[in-house]
């Protein structure tokens, strides 16, 4: 196909149309429109050519620049800095600057410091101060029961005490538990238990009964039973299991006294008191029961109970068999058994040559220390047959005292009876004698000595 290169604007570019091979009018057609177009489309809009600050221009509908100019801008920028700041350069009218302005405050550590502080929040001085001794308007304590008991002043609003009292939880108990349950009573440990505290006293034992004699011969009262020992020991319940067997030796009663005698030349001994064990894990022995008067000799005091880690029985009193009265039982005042608490019965009085005397005190009990006030034993058996006095009771760790020996008869009246031992442990006094030829038909039996026991404190 041929081209024809038809006249132009020289300020326009250069098309080449092609021609059919005739070069008919149709390749004229063409041309004429192309070049019509190129005149109307670029041709110089009379504009200048470079470069423009801040333009101002003229654009026409067909997007093309008419007309271009410098510009002179915009407002100036001026920046200064407000409260507790600081600008660079200030003004800043291009770029700069901002950070907080010193208070004139020194860094450091102050105490008790007393502050000025601005409307920005910033501390502008400070100054150490001194610490304030300030009074306390109110103070109370509350509780929420079962342990704790609060009594006093309460809420304190100026002065007073507020007394706190711990008071046994639903876990803790006391369980007192004796001869007169059985010889073997089963412990059912608190499931809520912790601990627990056992205290075994072994019952007392029973004083002698004096001797009924036909004539008037050097006869001799019973002496005093021995008092039970004590032990005591603190177990881990989870170690000790649900229940435990506390068992007697002795079922019902303590060591009974020895019983009057109504034969002539007769008596009788005291019994035995009990031993006690908590299961296998302690156990307390009981005091020997008191020997039985004898018709030309004296009878010596029976001993206290051996077995105890907290103290053992003391030894009950004599009857000497001479016109002399009988000896008390031993207690705190005699220095081979200071701290030992439980305590035999004293012996009963003797008789000699028809002369009544008077029987022998209980053995006292001793609380913890010499110091402390002590229990008491009985009372002696006046001559002529008075009874002994029975011995005092005593709590916990503390046995009872020993009961005093029965006075010795010259007369138609009996032998004086013994006291009976005190709770816990007692050792039982011992009966006066007595002569069938003075009237008398029966001699004085001996006290009963105290029970054992087994005290259980759960917590």
């Amino acid at each position: 196909m041929a081209t024809t290169n038809a006249p132009q604007d020289p300020a326009l570019p250069k098309f080449e149309v092609p021609l059919n091979a005739s070069g008919g009018s149709t390749s004229k057609y063409w041309y004429f429109f192309f070049q019509g177009l190129l005149e109307n489309i670029l041709k110089p809009s009379g504009v200048v050519a470079g470069s423009y600050t801040n333009t101002n221009l003229t654009v026409n509908a067909d997007g093309i620049i008419t007309a271009a100019a410098n510009g002179s801008g915009g407002a100036p920028v001026s920046l200064t800095a407000g409260t507790g700041l600081t600008a660079t350069p200030s003004p800043i009218t291009g770029t700069g600057s901002y950070s907080i302005a010193n208070t004139g405050v020194t860094a450091g550590s102050y105490t008790s410091a007393n502050l000025t502080v601005n409307a920005q929040g910033q501390i502008t001085a400070a100054a150490n101060g001194t610490a304030g001794t300030g009074t306390v308007t109110s103070v109370q304590l509350t509780s929420t029961g079962g342990d704790i008991t609060l009594t006093g002043t309460n809420p304190i609003t100026t002065s007073g005490t507020i007394d706190l009292e711990v008071n046994p939880g639903a876990g803790s108990n006391i369980t007192t538990i004796t001869q007169a349950a059985g010889a073997s009573v089963v412990y059912n440990v608190p499931a809520t238990a912790n601990m627990l505290e056992v205290i075994c006293v072994g019952g007392g034992g029973g004083g002698g009964g004096g001797i009924l004699t036909a004539t008037a011969t050097s006869n001799s009262g019973g002496s005093g039973g021995g008092g039970g020992s004590i032990s005591r020991a603190t177990l881990v319940a989870a170690l000790v299991g649900s229940s435990v067997t506390v068992t007697f030796s002795n079922a019902a009663t303590g060591g009974h006294g020895g019983a009057s005698a109504t034969v002539a030349g007769t008596a009788n001994a005291g019994v035995t008191g009990s031993n006690v064990a908590f299961g296998n894990f302690i156990q307390a022995g009981g005091g020997i029961g008191g020997v039985a008067g004898r018709a030309s000799n004296s009878t010596s005091g029976s001993a206290g109970g051996a077995i105890g880690n907290l103290s053992s029985g003391t030894t009950g009193g004599n009857s000497t068999g001479t016109n002399t009265a009988g000896t008390a039982g031993l207690g705190p005042a005699n220095s081979t058994n200071v701290q030992m608490p439980a305590m035999g019965g004293g012996g009963a009085g003797s008789s000699s040559g028809g002369v009544g005397t008077a029987g022998g005190a209980g053995g006292g009990s001793l609380y913890t220390t010499p110091t402390l006030s002590n229990l008491a034993g009985g009372t002696a058996g006046a001559a002529s047959g008075g009874n002994g006095g029975n011995g005092n009771n005593g709590c916990g760790t503390t046995g009872g005292s020993g009961g005093g020996g029965g006075g010795g008869s010259v007369s138609a009246a009996p032998g004086g009876t013994g006291g009976n031992g005190g709770l816990y442990g007692g050792g039982g006094g011992g009966g006066g004698p007595a002569i069938v030829s003075s009237g008398a038909s029966a001699s004085g039996a001996g006290g009963n000595g105290a029970p054992a026991v087994c005290i259980v404190i759960a917590y």
